[in-house]
């Protein structure tokens, strides 16, 4: 599979390719690997985590999050292994204001970002951790 995406790219290279390019060779990396390897920065030196490692540990933060269901979390990863950034997509209970809530769920995924990478580069801001909310949802019993 990655060896006919590779003559794919041979074959057709057009001026935008430079705008493509990372997202193409990370597409391609996950297909021979279910996971990304993300750099961390441990107490005896630098090691690599899964990114499926971080996703469920951000899950489980941003799960305690009330008037919110998280939908999906996707880690930005600069070149094979450099953290820059993450995306969280959630569901919104109706009504509530939506800044705290995004406000709340940042800093408990900030929290756990740095307990799992060390310090984190690039600083989380709303530029670096995006939160999106996708859709909303009411009660069962039909109340907001």
């Amino acid at each position: 599979m990655l060896k006919e995406a590779t003559q794919s790219l041979r074959d057709h290279v057009d001026q935008r390719w430079v705008e493509i390019a990372e997202r193409v060779l990370t597409r391609a990396l996950r297909t021979t690997r279910t996971s990304l390897a993300v750099q961390a920065q441990a107490a005896n030196g630098p090691v690599h985590i899964s990114e499926q490692v971080l996703i469920a540990h951000l899950r489980d933060a941003v799960s305690t999050v009330p008037q919110s269901r998280i939908q999906d979390v996707v880690i930005t990863i600069e070149g094979l292994d450099t953290y820059a950034g993450v995306t969280i997509t959630i569901s919104a209970r109706f009504g509530v204001p939506l800044i705290s809530v995004a406000d709340t769920i940042r800093k408990l995924a900030s929290e756990r970002l740095t307990q799992l990478l060390g310090p984190i580069v690039p600083p989380v801001t709303v530029t670096t951790m995006h939160i999106h909310v996708q859709d909303v949802f009411q009660d069962d019993d039909g109340s907001a």
